[in-house]
């Protein structure tokens, strides 16, 4: 998922925060300086974006309607991540004491954080400016005055091109996560009325407990058949980096939290062990007792290294003077299994992953003892994340498949 390339105007919803909470279209114009007619024209531009009517106005005062209430709590989550941002930067010093925020913020436009995440998310000038429909001058002279307005340095001018820097980069990426408050709030208005039709953004990592996504998804979309589930597979470190920029809404597999990632948090669901699994008919599938020099016979089908699973590999045989091969590397469970299937390879599975394969006497699991024991499985959520109530549903779901699985959870600080 990308940034909205129609962000509503910050000052318009700077003037709805201030009809809400005096509950006057005349009052509110008097805080921010405008005329009422000019109130009234930015709070009907909000309507005709939010679709919406957000407020009832009568002769006692104007008054937040239901979709009203949606609009507004979303916008000041908006506001205090966009207040974050600027005073709590995870790279660099603060763009703004708290005293000085009020009038720098009100300085920044839509523009300004549409500008900066589109040159984070470009290669070149010309693409970003063409992703929000400015010209390559007009985009860069709005960088101009976002850097003017924070009194600092955001983007490299090099003899290569025109690139964030890492100050612009975090604040591109903080700016993002504020934009999805929008997005949620225009699907939750729409559920207001009826219309679920919400989205559900899963990075999914390799080798995850795939069923259990299955099945979650299934009875989902049973509930909610217009709801539109987006999986992104791949690594752990882009995903992560995804989740952070507010490209998808949370994480899906082995826990396994960096210590610098402080604004992402671990919800665990299930410990799904190791097995070490061979075909029916294996050599060591008739051996009740498994060793070391026996496994380290036959070669391996792992996962790519710095993954959890290649490491229990690699600290399986850590001491061993004479360690299996692994000539083949792979995250596809399908192509594992066909490849395992077919040859005396061997490989390590989670249980949850073998149950099937060993049920219908595909696979044998081998009794060995000596596994390192596994993290466990869950989500990774942005620690501010507010999901919308079909998002909500879809955990509460995942939760109940998860807690149906026969082996409880386990303690972090014992795993890895």
């Amino acid at each position: 998922m990308s940034y909205r390339s129609n962000v509503p105007n910050l000052g318009h919803l700077r003037v709805f925060e201030r009809i809400a909470e005096t509950g006057s279209i005349s009052r509110a114009a008097e805080m921010v300086g405008r005329s009422q007619p000019a109130v009234t024209l930015a709070l009907r531009k909000l309507e005709q974006f939010s679709g919406s009517e957000l407020l009832d106005r009568r002769r006692s005062g104007s008054y937040l309607t239901d979709a009203g209430s949606i609009f507004l709590a979303r916008a000041q989550r908006l506001f205090e991540q966009i207040d974050r941002a600027l005073t709590q930067p995870l790279v660099g010093a603060p763009f703004a004491e708290p005293d000085r925020l009020q009038g720098i913020r009100s300085k920044i436009a839509a523009s300004h954080i549409r500008a900066v995440i589109a040159v984070t998310e470009h290669e070149t000038l010309e693409t970003a400016a063409h992703s929000v429909g400015l010209s390559k001058p007009s985009l860069y002279r709005t960088t101009q005055e976002l850097e003017k307005i924070l009194g600092r340095s955001l983007f490299n001018r090099t003899i290569r091109g025109f690139a964030a820097n890492r100050l612009g980069a975090e604040l591109a990426r903080r700016f993002s996560i504020a934009l999805r408050e929008i997005d949620y709030a225009l699907e939750e208005i729409e559920a207001s009325k009826g219309v679920i039709a919400s989205r559900i953004l899963i990075g999914a990592m390799p080798l995850c407990a795939v069923q259990l996504l299955t099945d979650t998804i299934n009875v989902l979309l049973k509930e909610y058949p217009a709801t539109h589930v987006g999986i992104q597979d791949g690594p752990y470190v882009p995903l992560l980096a995804d989740l952070r920029h507010g490209r998808i809404d949370f994480l899906f597999g082995v826990l396994r939290r960096p210590d610098w990632a402080i604004d992402v948090v671990e919800m665990p669901l299930l410990y799904d062990p190791y097995a070490i699994t061979v075909r029916n008919g294996h050599p060591l599938a008739s051996k009740s007792r498994i060793t070391l020099a026996d496994l380290a016979q036959f070669d391996w089908i792992m996962p790519k290294q710095g993954t959890p699973r290649r490491l229990a590999f690699d600290r399986l045989f850590e001491n061993v003077a004479s360690p299996p091969s692994s000539n083949i590397e792979t995250s596809s469970f399908e192509f594992q299994l066909s490849m395992q299937l077919s040859s005396d390879r061997i490989t390590l599975m989670t249980k949850h992953e073998a149950r099937h394969h060993l049920g219908a006497g595909l696979l044998t699991s081998l009794q060995y003892s000596g596994l390192h024991r596994r993290s466990n499985d869950g989500i990774v959520m942005r620690h501010d994340w507010q999901p919308t109530a079909v998002q909500k549903r879809f955990l509460e779901i995942l939760r109940e498949y998860a807690s149906r699985v026969e082996t409880p959870l386990v303690d972090h600080a014992t795993s890895g």
